[in-house]
């Protein structure tokens, strides 16, 4: 459909209408985020720094806010379009707002499960991240959830720290991450030794 319109009617009258129905039901939040990818990748196939721009303010903020919805459908829609949005931009972008997005997430202190999505696209997006992003922010954010007084948390880290370990450097791993591994292999609650 976007192609049909062309560039700048996609940017002056579809993206806007991403805000307006990103406020409806959940079948029409679902079927939106299962749109916004092909859009941004057709606006962002050209070099053209306003059509990037234009994804960034308008899609960003409202995969970040379905991070947040009630219905677990749109939040698992949501996550999926999210780290597939990340490969669209650049890796300065990534660092500035995916992790901070992301971040964001793992500090809800009255939200377990907001926690437990951040940790899931914190591992699906640790490859896309430069080295230093990921030992800097990711770990300290990954151990700082280890420690969370939720099993349902601490589950999460331990299932979700494949992509993480590949994405550090071997020292990191040894002095961060193994002995976090050796801390949740000793956890009080069996269904996190057992993840």
């Amino acid at each position: 459909m976007a192609q049909e319109l062309g560039k700048n009617l996609t940017i002056t009258g579809v993206l806007p209408s991403f805000k307006i129905l990103a406020s409806d039901n959940d079948s029409i939040k679902i079927a939106l985020v299962e749109q916004v990818n092909s859009i941004a990748s057709y606006l962002i196939e050209s070099p053209e720094e306003d059509e990037y721009q234009h994804c960034l303010s308008t899609i960003l903020p409202i995969l970040n806010e379905f991070l947040y919805d009630k219905s677990e459908k749109v939040k698992k829609k949501a996550v999926k379009a999210l780290v597939e949005f990340c490969d669209l931009l650049t890796p300065q972008d990534r660092g500035d707002y995916i992790l901070k997005f992301m971040l964001e997430l793992a500090h809800e202190e009255d939200d377990e499960r907001a926690r437990v999505t951040a940790l899931q696209i914190l591992n699906k997006v640790a490859g896309k991240l430069d080295v230093e992003l990921c030992e800097k922010f990711i770990v300290k954010e990954i151990k700082s959830l280890a420690i969370d007084p939720f099993p349902l948390v601490r589950k999460s880290v331990a299932s979700n720290l494949s992509n993480v370990c590949k994405s550090i450097t071997r020292d990191w791993f040894l002095h961060e991450i193994f002995p976090l591994l050796s801390a949740l292999g000793k956890d009080k609650e069996d269904e996190v030794r057992n993840s």
